[in-house]
């Protein structure tokens, strides 16, 4: 699915432990910095802080992946896409059209979570967004998370595991 390098913003997902989405998309040559790197930030956060980054000036595809602190901080499902829609037209008023790929968090979780990612497939469909759906490499992914303390981000292993997928088959 993912076949030329993409620059990130997302959440503490896009660099977890040192390594992330990034990290593992840098080992397939398909990453190319940060725009946005936001642990702990939701998509509400990334609007003001869109504000305060230097532009990039390359014109490849850029990648998003919030949603776990979005529902932790009781963002709903039609704020959370509106503030996607709302992230891509500050983005490309800035610096120009770009393609956009979603892919928010991980494969499962708390049902809060299932409902963003929901509304987020539906809304990238509508407007003609590539939306990465995680959820259906969820009974391989089960067995990759940090620990039971941390329900929400990936091992290393994880990661990679999951990028293999989603940059082969999506």
């Amino acid at each position: 699915m993912l076949k030329q390098p993409v620059a990130g913003m997302g959440d503490s997902n896009l660099r977890f432990n040192g390594y992330g989405w990034a990290g593992a998309l840098a080992e397939h040559g398909l990453y190319e910095g940060d725009i946005l790197n936001m642990p702990g930030g939701s998509t509400a956060n990334a609007l003001h802080a869109l504000r305060h980054v230097p532009w990039p000036t390359r014109e490849g595809p850029v990648l998003v992946t919030f949603g776990i602190n979005d529902m932790i901080q009781g963002i709903g499902p039609i704020e959370f896409c509106k503030n996607h829609l709302k992230i891509k037209r500050e983005f490309e008023r800035a610096a120009g059209e770009r393609e956009w790929v979603w892919m928010p968090s991980h494969y499962t979780g708390h049902w809060k979570l299932e409902v963003l990612r929901y509304a987020l497939r539906i809304t990238a469909w509508w407007h003609g967004i590539t939306f990465v759906n995680l959820r259906k490499h969820s009974k391989q992914m089960r067995f990759f998370y940090n620990s039971d303390i941390d329900p929400w981000h990936l091992n290393h292993a994880g990661y990679e595991t999951l990028t293999y997928q989603v940059v082969h088959d999506g």
